[in-house]
């Protein structure tokens, strides 16, 4: 932990920049994060019995539970957090030289993606979202490991998942990914199947449920419409998804950040500059990096047309998935 110190300076940096206004005795409420001072620990959702997902109880459990014992606090801890949690996690993962660590950083933990999902409260997703890098680390690792340590991936999924039901498809890229790109092929097979099975079973307490309740409102066609993935009036799908933006919940309150940063474009230009050339250098036969920037670009172009939903030229697959796999409509 010594070595990423610098990591975790500007990651407490960020959060004092960005949280100093909700410091204090008052409580935070943002849109999906609203979380009162009576809210019973244990409520009908919990357990499965209101139909709803029940993937993010543990976190909301944990999340309750600390606000009956610290009060309001509670509710902008998490935001304090994410930020050394993220700097700190993507440093180990990407590795290299502090230069490299602090801009690979920067840039993990201040963007679009973030400032839109601050905005809407979504705290969850935020953490897995801070927490990705080590668990794609232990992947990468799981791949060559042998004996119990393949199932390290299966612990890291589970949690995941209990912060936001999301990250059963984020992270299933990801392991996906890894096992396309992993020598010997068979042993990286045996781990990703042996962290399926582990994950099936840690995952009774959201499958359960829904044997025996039925959800009090039924996603479908229309809600695919009604939160499809956003466009920029001058760059159109593709480059607002490239620069991170187009959640569906534009106008939640605060301005996009490219609405006051002139030439933002220019900027979003130069960062995939800097990416294309780094995945080039990364992907070269000598280097040792070889592996992660394969799963990075095998993950990155799978999310990128993941994002637009049932829109762009895989809009098809995504709808069929939507319409017919389980949970896929999550």
């Amino acid at each position: 932990m010594k070595e990423n110190l610098p990591e975790l300076i500007l990651g407490f940096l960020l959060s004092l920049g960005v949280c100093a206004p909700w410091l204090g005795g008052g409580r935070l409420l943002i849109l999906d994060w609203v979380l009162g001072p009576h809210a019973p620990i244990l409520s009908p959702g919990v357990y499965g019995l209101n139909g709803g997902l029940t993937s993010g109880a543990p976190f909301g459990v944990v999340v309750t539970l600390l606000g009956h014992v610290i009060g309001p606090v509670v509710t902008w801890l998490p935001f304090l957090a994410f930020f050394p949690l993220a700097t700190v996690s993507i440093a180990r993962l990407v590795g290299g030289s502090l230069w490299a660590r602090l801009a690979a950083a920067t840039i993990y933990a201040v963007n679009p993606f973030v400032f839109e999902r601050i905005g809407a409260g979504h705290i969850g997703l935020l953490l897995g979202y801070a927490l990705m890098p080590l668990a794609v680390l232990s992947a990468l690792r799981a791949a060559r490991a042998t004996g119990w340590s393949r199932v390290s991936p299966a612990l890291w999924w589970v949690g995941l998942i209990a912060l936001s039901p999301h990250y059963f498809w984020i992270y299933g890229v990801v392991m996906v990914a890894i096992v396309a790109v992993s020598r010997p092929f068979r042993g990286a097979v045996k781990s990703f199947l042996a962290s399926c099975c582990a994950l099936a079973v840690a995952s009774l307490y959201i499958l359960l449920p829904h044997l025996v309740t039925s959800a009090p409102i039924q996603v479908g066609a229309s809600d695919l419409a009604t939160y499809r993935t956003q466009g920029d009036r001058l760059f159109g799908l593709f480059g607002n998804v490239a620069g991170l933006y187009g959640f569906w919940r534009e106008r939640f309150g605060p301005r996009l950040p490219f609405s006051d940063v002139h030439g933002w474009p220019f900027f979003m230009l130069a960062i995939l500059v800097v990416v294309g050339l780094g995945a080039v250098a990364a992907l070269r036969r000598s280097s040792p990096r070889r592996p992660l920037a394969w799963v990075l670009a095998i993950s990155g172009v799978a999310g990128y047309f993941l994002a637009m939903g049932d829109q762009g030229p895989t809009g098809f697959a995504f709808r069929w998935a939507y319409d017919h796999v389980p949970f896929f409509a999550v």
